[in-house]
């Protein structure tokens, strides 16, 4: 898996690129806790492998509640066809403000979308 992070104007960028595995997903959630932005916006819409297992699902959101900053913004596009909001949810119980999205220029609005 590929990661490339830029600062944008309005919010830090990630672009996700490659393959999904799980222990490269798990080093990226560890590294996005450390950047210091008040908005993130992950694009790994080119991502491949990401029709994840419920284990998975549940991994994920155990190491992003252990490691996201709860006052950061975070927009995710997804491959729509494996959108699954088990870990949006997940995460958003534990006060993360945080969606997920098929489409970037909806990521986009939502992200930058005051109040």
């Amino acid at each position: 898996m590929e990661i490339k992070f830029s600062i944008e104007p309005e919010f830090l960028k990630v672009e996700l690129n490659g393959s999904f595995t799980q222990d490269a997903f798990v080093d990226f959630l560890k590294l996005l806790g450390k950047k210091d932005s008040e908005f993130i916006y992950i694009d790994a819409s080119q991502l491949q492998n990401t029709n994840l297992t419920y284990q998975e699902r549940f991994d994920i959101v155990n190491v992003s509640v252990a490691n996201l900053n709860f006052i950061a913004k975070i927009a995710i596009v997804w491959p729509a066809r494996d959108i699954n909001n088990f870990i949006i949810d997940n995460m958003q119980r534990h006060g993360h403000n945080i969606q997920i999205f098929g489409e970037p220029n909806q990521a986009k609005r939502w992200l930058l979308k005051k109040g």
